[in-house]
């Protein structure tokens, strides 16, 4: 006769406390205990999270502030599904998952000087252009994303493309990659060249 011993772990975390019964007999070893979280290395697979709450941690497994534009975070929720793979990872990692779910923006032009990373949410577009000339795409792109650019008066050639929820400056970056033109980035927007 067995006799069952009930071994129980405890999960604790920020909103969720969650119990595991492992039940084992008097012959077997007991089950090996998890490994040990890695220093550095956060766990955010749970229910939904408001992003902000997720910022807040992930800032001070890191040791980073974020700065986010007024059209970045607000009434931001991350599922549970987007969280699922978010396991044994660094702080870093996490928020470049959560930010790609999320189609985020994270510029670290201040990271070194200030510790301090900002979160955007780039201006997303769909369009379409069949055969079109390539200053009207870019200039059509500019407008749909309020971004101020400058085309080259060399800049010529024309263009088909198809873009489905695609950032505003990436598509431009397209577009002028695509006909062999490079993009510059200037303190008052972008110019093709």
């Amino acid at each position: 006769m067995h006799r069952l011993l009930q071994i129980v772990t405890i999960l604790c975390s920020a909103q969720a406390l969650a119990v595991e019964t492992v039940k084992i007999t008097e012959n077997e070893p007991p089950p090996p205990p998890p490994p040990p979280m890695a220093a550095g290395r956060v766990d955010l697979a749970t229910t939904d999270r408001r992003m902000e709450s997720l910022l807040f941690y992930l800032g001070r497994s890191g040791n980073v502030k974020f700065a986010l534009t007024e059209n970045a975070i607000k009434d931001i929720v991350v599922t549970e599904a987007e969280l699922k793979n978010v396991k044994n990872v660094t702080w870093r990692g996490a928020l470049d998952m959560i930010c790609g779910a999320k189609k985020l923006r994270i510029d670290e032009r201040l990271l070194e000087k200030e510790r301090t990373l900002t979160i955007s949410k780039p201006e997303l577009i769909s369009m379409r252009f069949k055969d079109a000339d390539v200053r009207e795409v870019v200039w059509a792109i500019a407008q749909s994303g309020k971004l101020n650019v400058i085309i080259d008066p060399d800049v010529k050639g024309n263009i088909t493309l198809n873009f489905t929820d695609v950032p505003c400056d990436e598509a431009i970056a397209t577009v002028a990659k695509t006909l062999g033109y490079e993009i510059v980035v200037e303190k008052s927007g972008f110019r093709v060249k």
